[in-house]
């Protein structure tokens, strides 16, 4: 029953340790989409937790507001994000290789994440 314990620990601490890791990674990644685009606030943050990366922090800002044309893709995202002002969805640019996280995440306007309940299986 000991051993049991022990294994389980172990696991339980390898899971936390992907989760910081995971959490890391993340807020690297929104602040280097907020300096990239030359924002120091989030216009419209997702305030309900998310593991879709091609929505997160911000799929709702208008590409008028962010200086784009009618065409191009809404929001500020981690995933296949829209950095060319040209009416066409397909210039992207990603800030992680995934599309989806293993856990899911909230932001606030000033870019803090903040990391939820674990989203995926193994």
């Amino acid at each position: 029953v000991a051993l049991v314990g022990v294994a389980t620990n172990a696991l339980d601490r390898g899971q936390d340790s992907l989760a910081a890791g995971e959490l890391r990674h993340i807020q690297a990644a929104v602040l280097a989409l907020m300096t990239h685009n030359g924002i120091t606030t989030i216009p419209e943050p997702v305030r309900e937790p998310t593991s879709d990366l091609r929505r997160f922090p911000d799929v709702s800002t208008p590409p008028s507001r962010k200086g784009m044309l009618e065409g191009d893709l809404p929001g500020y995202v981690l995933y296949e994000h829209d950095l060319a002002a040209d009416g066409l969805p397909e210039a992207t640019v990603s800030y992680v290789r995934f599309a989806a996280g293993r856990w899911t995440y909230t932001v606030d306007r000033d870019g803090t994440v903040t990391q939820w309940e674990r989203a995926t299986a193994d």
